[in-house]
């Protein structure tokens, strides 16, 4: 919390007028990499490659990410999909989540979506060959 205090008035002195728009924000503020490795794994999960290596590509370029961070951020993603993967193949889905912190009730029910998403992609593939 600490350090969107500084992100705030960042974007403040940059924004002109009274208002902050989107473009203030994308241009000036610094992404969370947590966040951003968060859009990364979904677009993983909905076979957007080329858009998550993109991700991938900005959060080396931020010479303020480690690679092990990045890493360990990328790794926890993994395990939530899997944990939803879990939670979907039991029939317990989002409800499975909810009740295990720190995953928030809306990253429980994106999680499942990603992997309810993902899985059906491979089960359309097996079911071709």
């Amino acid at each position: 919390m600490s350090g969107l205090i500084p992100e705030i008035n960042k974007i403040a002195a940059y924004a002109k007028g009274d208002k902050v728009t989107i473009e203030d924000v994308n241009t000036v503020a610094h992404h969370v990499p947590e966040a951003v490795v968060f859009d990364m794994t979904e677009s993983m999960a909905r076979g957007e490659y080329n858009a998550a290596m993109s991700l991938l590509g900005e959060l080396l370029d931020d010479k303020n990410n480690e690679p092990i961070m990045i890493l360990a951020v990328l790794g926890n993603q993994m395990r939530q999909l899997y944990a939803a993967s879990v939670a979907i193949q039991s029939g317990q889905g989002k409800d499975y989540h909810d009740e295990r912190p720190p995953l928030q009730p809306s990253a429980a029910q994106a999680s499942c979506g990603a992997v309810r998403r993902d899985g059906l992609r491979h089960e359309k593939q097996r079911n071709r060959a």
